[in-house]
């Protein structure tokens, strides 16, 4: 593994228990993602990781991205949501809890849903 410049793109690992107060390397757990780690710092991470509990893995595509001035990380893309028309739905479930207030004289629950609440209208109009 060829490392190019003082720096490179690691993704920092925090590592499972072990015996006693050490950690074991059988166990991995993401806690950040790429980014720019000196490498003597990793290097000095990884050989104390049994002691520290974290573990730096280079990952060379992405250092060798970083170094063509390229974007280095994984671009995603994000998908547009449908906006919800929620003054709709909270107008019909007042407009029940209306309902339900003249039929039996007592107040809605505040947690009934549209569902609960037409199924106790159509009791009290039976």
């Amino acid at each position: 593994m060829q490392k190019q410049g003082q720096c490179g793109a690691y993704r920092l690992f925090k590592l499972g228990k072990g015996v006693g107060n050490t950690f074991s390397h059988d166990y991995k757990k993401l806690e950040r993602d790429l980014h720019i780690v000196n490498h003597d710092y990793a290097d000095l991470i990884n050989k104390n990781s049994v002691i520290n509990g974290s573990l730096y893995e280079y990952d060379e595509k992405s250092s060798k991205l970083y170094w063509e001035k390229k974007p280095y990380r994984d671009v995603k893309e994000f998908t547009e949501f449908e906006e919800v028309k929620s003054e709709e739905v909270e107008s019909e479930i007042e407009t029940l809890r209306a309902e339900y207030l003249l039929l039996s004289g007592k107040k809605a629950h505040h947690l009934w849903k549209e569902e609960k609440l037409t199924e106790l209208i159509e009791e009290l109009k039976k």
